[in-house]
């Protein structure tokens, strides 16, 4: 046997042996590392979506416990057929705001009072079907009865009527957490499609929920812990569900891609496959190894090779050529192999810079998305999810110097029913900035509901928080023509130090709050007034640029009411629908109502809108709501085609039919910005026109008749 036969099959041999060798090393050492971290992997997503769950359940029970001892809603227990309370706060936006499909309100005796839901897609029988399975159950739970009877809240699974939900329930009580109780509160929220997507999402996992008997069987005597099941492709987890009433009547399954797994095979594919072609290679070499013309082109194949590094590189080398024998093949198909390769690593580059720019995308997002997630979106505070971490956070470690602002918005609620939404989501805006300018930038400074916020300080003096306290105070009391104030009732309390897992830091927040309201009580009807007073206030600045217009207004409109011999009572709403009829104007964009040139058609359509405006604001004024018709209809015409109503005749309030005479003599008669002053003849001759069309004929002979002259010598004195 020749020599270089031997060597060839000694090398062969080693070679095998080698890669014997290592791939056996890789499998022992490879195969269970990946799949220890595969099992860690499924670990957290278990741990995760558990966390997830108990994190809805908590929103939930949360949001119930924020309105169960709401003075409001106590009234409204005790008396459903009123509707104003749902009307204000049970519209599908705020339910769907709250996340909650499903209201009930249950008597002291456990039966359904009254009920509020947004499944549209449910016909009757199936919605008294749910609501017949939840009283059946809950009278078979005494222990749950017990449990709200006591107080204390109900939160968990239930599978109602064949659907699961997730279910919170507590004792209606005052906000002052007196008696007797109204009876009970209830909120659903259903475990449907779109939550198990939202879980999905967030683990990178599929999430199903079912309710195969046999699962329920096999896996409910677990105890809320996980099984698992696993085969070439899928790690599938099961978690049995307990719900309130104590039964296994659901399995929440968790599939995870085993892409580890397969890679992994992959890799030993590939191993196998390039340690054989490598043993290959050096047997080839083996056999010709000794030949001298051989070594000669294998050392300028050396010297080749050592460069091979810059493949793909501006410099490309040639590869050395000669002969038409095995050597010569191979020098060929490497040059077609490199070539292949400078091609590959272009579209590597390619690949990697494109990978590099979608990588930094993807962490724009997430910290956008953890922004929004910790972040109230209208002010930029801290949202209500975020405060809990924290203080959850500071109940383990405990804090020193520890200290808490509530702060609640007074009367948001009248300003968005008089103003609009945007004027209280600008009030909102601006008791963040005053909580911001006031409290140090170490204040985590949270929007906690509509109105209510808060802040806690760590690592501070008392007297500090107390003087940050009365800046806060001092600095909401400052009033700004221009602007509606800011009434804002304040609580504040101190802890020196909170100790690890204790409750302190519950108790004291519970303090700050109380403290709080009971500000807000104490001032609950002068806040009103304030408001009420800022409303006249911007009507002060309106009549500014009407020069006078409703003061003049109310005069005229006494003196014809006192001539038509009106009681005082009604001549008291006149004077006060003179001065109050364009209330609706401060609704509406001031450049409209400014403007000088003619108007288009949609522009006096918006202009038209103040009736009904000025008709809304004065429901929720209590000095004004006598009124509120008359501000509404003191644009009718006698002939029917006035607006915003059409209504014709006597049908129109004789208050506003004196009125609507009045103002359009003033108007004629006081330059304004939509039209010249004119002569008196004219302004009489226009009025003559309008009678029986726009104007009472009665009245405005009355006017006429008593009143004109008069006023023309008035006017030629001033």
């Amino acid at each position: 046997m020749r020599i270089g036969t031997k060597i060839a099959f000694s090398q062969l041999a080693m070679g095998a042996l080698i890669v014997a060798a290592m791939y056996m090393a890789a499998y022992w050492v490879w195969a269970p590392e990946y799949e220890r971290w595969e099992e860690r992997q499924t670990a957290d997503k278990e741990k995760w979506i558990q966390h997830l769950w108990a994190a809805e359940e908590k929103r939930l029970a949360l949001t119930v416990a924020d309105w169960a001892p709401w003075d409001e809603l106590y009234e409204f227990a005790r008396q459903p057929s009123e509707r104003k309370f749902e009307r204000d706060n049970l519209s599908e936006d705020a339910m769907s705001n709250l996340r909650v499909e499903w209201m009930l309100l249950l008597d002291p005796a456990y039966k359904i009072r009254y009920s509020r839901s947004l499944l549209g897609d449910w016909e009757e029988k199936e919605r008294l079907r749910f609501e017949e399975d939840w009283e059946t159950r809950l009278a078979a739970s005494p222990d749950i009865q017990e449990q709200l009877r006591r107080g204390e809240s109900v939160k968990g699974l239930a599978i109602l009527n064949g659907r699961p939900v997730l279910v919170a329930a507590q004792q209606i009580l005052h906000s002052d957490k007196r008696g007797p109780s109204a009876g009970y509160l209830v909120m659903f929220q259903a475990v449907d499609a779109d939550l198990l997507k939202e879980f999905s999402q967030m683990l990178q996992a599929s999430l199903v929920l079912e309710q195969d008997k046999t699962l329920q069987e096999h896996y409910g005597q677990m105890t809320g812990a996980w099984f698992e099941e696993k085969d070439e492709r899928l790690i599938r987890a099961y978690w049995p569900l307990e719900d309130i009433f104590g039964q296994y009547g659901m399995v929440l399954r968790l599939d995870i891609e085993r892409h580890l797994y397969q890679e992994m095979h992959h890799q030993y594919q590939y191993f196998f496959l390039l340690s054989l072609a490598v043993l290959i290679m050096s047997l080839f070499v083996s056999v010709y190894g000794l030949d001298v013309l051989l070594t000669r082109r294998l050392r300028r194949l050396g010297d080749f090779l050592a460069d091979i590094r810059n493949v793909g590189s501006e410099k490309q080398l040639k590869l050395p050529s000669g002969g038409n024998d095995e050597l010569a093949q191979i020098a060929e198909k490497i040059e077609k192999m490199l070539e292949r390769l400078r091609e590959d690593r272009y579209q590597i580059d390619k690949l990697n810079q494109a990978l590099q720019g979608e990588l930094k995308e993807r962490q724009k997002a997430e910290e956008q998305m953890q922004y929004h997630c910790w972040h109230d979106a209208l002010t930029g505070l801290y949202n209500r999810t975020f405060l809990e971490i924290v203080l959850n956070e500071y109940t383990q470690s405990g804090a020193k110097g520890f200290g808490v602002i509530c702060g609640d918005l007074d009367g948001l609620k009248i300003v968005n029913d008089t103003l609009g939404h945007e004027a209280g989501d600008a009030l909102l805006r601006r008791t963040a900035d005053l909580f911001r300018k006031i409290l140090p930038e170490t204040a985590i400074t949270v929007r906690t509901g509509g109105d209510e916020f808060v802040s806690l300080l760590i690592d501070i003096r008392e007297e500090d928080l107390w003087n940050w306290y009365q800046q806060l105070q001092t600095e909401a009391q400052k009033q700004d023509g221009s602007q509606m104030p800011l009434q804002i009732s304040f609580g504040c309390r101190y802890q020196e130090c909170c100790v690890p897992g204790g409750d302190e830091l519950h108790n004291l927040l519970r303090e700050a709050d109380d403290a709080m309201y009971r500000q807000k009580n104490f001032r609950k009807q002068s806040t009103r007034g304030v408001v009420i007073q800022a409303l006249l206030k911007m009507i002060e600045l309106h009549e500014s640029v009407t020069n006078g217009h409703s003061q003049r207004l109310k005069r005229l409109a006494e003196k014809l009411a006192r001539e038509m011999d009106l009681p005082e009572e009604q001549i008291e709403k006149v004077i006060l629908l003179a001065q109050f009829r364009e209330i609706g104007r401060i609704g509406l964009p001031e450049p409209l109502l400014t403007k000088e040139e003619p108007l288009t058609e949609a522009e006096r359509q918006e202009i038209q809108r103040h009736a009904e405006i000025g008709y809304r604001i004065a429901l929720v004024i209590p000095e004004l709501e006598s009124i509120a018709e008359l501000i509404r209809t003191h644009h009718e015409w006698w002939n029917g085609k006035g607006y915003p109503r059409g209504l014709k005749g006597e049908e129109i309030p004789l208050e506003s039919r004196i009125v609507a005479i009045v103002d359009a003599y003033d108007a004629m008669t006081n330059y304004s910005v939509y039209r010249a002053t004119r002569e008196a003849e004219q302004v009489e001759l226009e009025l003559r026109r309008g009678r029986g069309l726009q104007f009472d004929p009665v009245l405005l002979d009355v006017f006429l008749e008593k009143m004109l002259g008069e006023e023309k010598q008035t006017q030629e004195v001033e």
